[in-house]
């Protein structure tokens, strides 16, 4: 039984050797750092209502620049994750710096980014800082 848990276990070592991936794709250096002197794009607040939570909720949008009413464009939708908001992408992605840099290098189609709240409550988060919920274990 040892002699097998040993042929698995090498198994398992030269398996993971063998299909690993390599980070030849890094994003490069500087990619998410605010330059100067490149057109940026604009981000608007909207509000807009919620049958999920019964409230009017808000959303991030981000235009491209050079954005018109009369293009049409795709639309990425970037969802924040448990316990997050709105801003995340922006405050812990820097998606909006990200874009701008993309568009001055011509590396990206222009498209609308929408950042809605998420979260399942019809109140906005609290204030940074505050517990979101308290938990009361017995130990």
């Amino acid at each position: 039984m040892r002699t097998v848990n040993v042929v698995v276990s090498i198994l398992l070592l030269i398996s993971v050797v063998a299909v690993g991936q390599n980070n030849d794709k890094l994003a490069p250096q500087g990619f998410d750092v605010p330059r100067n002197g490149i057109t940026k794009g604009k981000i608007d607040t909207i509000s807009y209502p919620s049958k999920t939570v019964g409230v009017n909720r808000r959303a991030l949008v981000y235009t491209p620049p050079g954005y018109s009413k009369s293009k049409k464009y795709p639309v990425l939708y970037l969802l924040h994750g448990i316990g997050g908001d709105m801003k995340e992408w922006l405050k812990n992605g820097a998606a909006q710096v990200i874009l701008d840099n993309l568009y001055a290098d011509k590396k990206a189609e222009p498209m609308i980014i929408v950042m809605p709240n998420g979260r399942p409550f019809p109140a906005e988060p609290p204030v940074s800082g505050t517990p979101r919920v308290t938990i009361h274990a017995r130990i």
